[in-house]
């Protein structure tokens, strides 16, 4: 009896710390150490599944996963069709074992709950409590939602309007609105439409750029109506509960060259000097393949960045370890909005969302004073050079010669050539010659250009297209005699 109690005494202390722990890595010691228990570690994670707190809640799902599945499995399942237990508990069961461990869920396990609304309502208040310590929270709050059948997220969207307004709830509704869920997402943007609150602008306006066309203008329509109304964009705002939010930072953006696969990096770098404050946003995109990853800090070492120079200024910074170095363009903010802007067309186009870091984080860009002003920005500034009279299969081969673009050619030849491929390979054109016109690099500038749009010519003609195939290939050939003569001069 004494062992069993000192048992259950380390095991309250034990889920108890658990609880508090943040750590990642901590978090898997500590469940690790817990399901060593055994049979007493599972029976105590039963009794707390009713718990409010979602740091728990998560915590008790990495205890799951270390425990025997043959033992949790079916205790969590007889919990989720447990009419006797509360929603609460019966909920948290059908998220431990989707989740964390996987396993299908039927209806039969969320019917008959007694008050579902109150169940959601619960929900949201956990939720809003956890933002108020952590507003990442919403993030491990959407991981779980989304591993709920659809008539969870149906219950929480219902429940919104019975619970305290708060701007977390525009933020959960802001990610919604990007999410996979076409209908869910339109719900969302209705409800966040209704908030009428400073903070429901805010998200209104970060979303009209990163909505699809199918979306976008209701969202802007719904912004439209709540400026006329009077609601405020920069009222009511804690910039502790709105960290994504950031207004009065002065930003600069850095862009690296497009690599010979596509990828291109952009640095977004706020600056308060006032307060001595740097907030970093980095943001990957790829073409094809779109807005591929987004990570930044809110509070970044203003050593850890280069610093500022003047537009067309191309910094050289270091890599990590044996990473290779990197160069990136100090460049006009527009120009690295327009890039974002053909990345994210490329993900709506494929029916792709975008990483859950930019959907949270992205309103630091667009709600930023030079975003909106990329509007009304000097287009020669970042538009496109003109294109050469004059442009033969030297001129490629001396293009594709260039450091900028190493590789380029013999990327494309390894990859299977065709309209699509050719049809990237000149938007990447493109945004070099954008990128090399800004840098002061004229000819190659124009060069880039002059190729992208006879390739961008092409698209819709065969024999056009055939003809710029041969095209490529005998500036290949050109830029391997060049090579090899190079050698031949080295040898002698």
């Amino acid at each position: 009896m004494l062992n069993g109690l000192l048992q259950r005494r380390a095991l309250d202390e034990a889920f108890a710390e658990l609880s508090r722990t943040t750590d990642p890595v901590v978090v898997q010691q500590r469940a690790e150490a817990i399901a060593a228990y055994g049979s007493a570690a599972l029976h105590h994670l039963i009794s707390l599944l009713d718990t409010p707190d979602p740091q728990l809640r998560g915590g008790l799902g990495q205890v799951a996963r270390h425990l025997p599945r043959e033992q949790v499995v079916p205790a969590l399942r007889a919990v989720a069709r447990g009419h006797e237990r509360s929603d609460q508990a019966r909920l948290a069961a059908v998220t431990l074992l989707e989740r964390f461990l996987g396993e299908p869920i039927d209806d039969a396990m969320i019917a008959g709950l007694r008050n579902p609304d109150a169940a959601a309502r619960q929900s949201l208040a956990e939720l809003i409590a956890a933002m108020d310590d952590e507003p990442l929270s919403v993030v491990e709050y959407l991981e779980q939602l989304g591993q709920q059948p659809a008539e969870v997220v149906d219950m929480v969207l219902d429940a919104l309007p019975a619970v305290e307004p708060s701007p977390h709830l525009a933020t959960l509704l802001r990610m919604l609105a990007q999410g996979e869920d076409a209908r869910i997402a339109r719900r969302a943007l209705d409800e966040l439409a209704r908030m009428r609150s400073p903070a429901a602008l805010r998200g209104l306006a970060s979303l009209a750029p990163n909505l699809p066309p199918s979306l976008s203008p209701s969202a802007e329509r719904s912004l439209r109506k709540m400026r006329f109304s009077g609601v405020a964009e920069r009222a009511d705002h804690d910039p502790r509960r709105e960290p994504w939010y950031a207004p009065g930072l002065r930003w600069r953006t850095l862009m690296s060259p497009v690599d010979l696969l596509g990828s291109q990096l952009l640095w977004f770098i706020g600056e308060d000097e006032s307060e001595n404050r740097t907030v970093f946003f980095t943001v990957l995109i790829h073409d094809p393949g779109g807005l591929r990853d987004a990570s930044g800090s809110l509070d970044a070492h203003g050593d850890h960045v280069p610093q500022r120079r003047r537009v067309g200024y191309a910094h050289s910074v270091a890599g990590d370890g044996d990473a290779p170095g990197l160069t990136l363009l100090e460049a006009p903010p527009p120009l690295a909005c327009r890039a974002l802007r053909r990345a994210l067309a490329l993900n709506w186009e494929a029916g792709a969302t975008t990483p859950v870091g930019y959907r949270l984080f992205s309103p630091l860009i667009w709600l930023s004073d030079e975003a909106e002003g990329a509007h009304d920005f000097d287009e020669d500034e970042i538009a496109a050079p003109p294109a050469l009279d004059e442009f033969g299969v030297a001129d490629a081969a001396a293009l594709f010669g260039h450091p900028a673009f190493a590789g380029w050619l013999e990327a494309l030849r390894l990859a299977p050539v065709d309209a699509e491929s050719l049809a990237s390979f000149a938007r990447r054109l493109d945004a070099m010659a954008r990128w090399l016109n800004v840098a002061g690099d004229v000819w190659a500038a124009q060069a880039a250009e002059t190729l992208a749009q006879r390739l961008g010519a092409a698209q819709s003609d065969p024999d056009a297209l055939a003809e710029m195939i041969s095209f490529l290939e005998a500036a290949a050939g050109r830029r391997r005699e060049s090579q090899d003569q190079s050698k031949e001069n080295r040898n002698v």
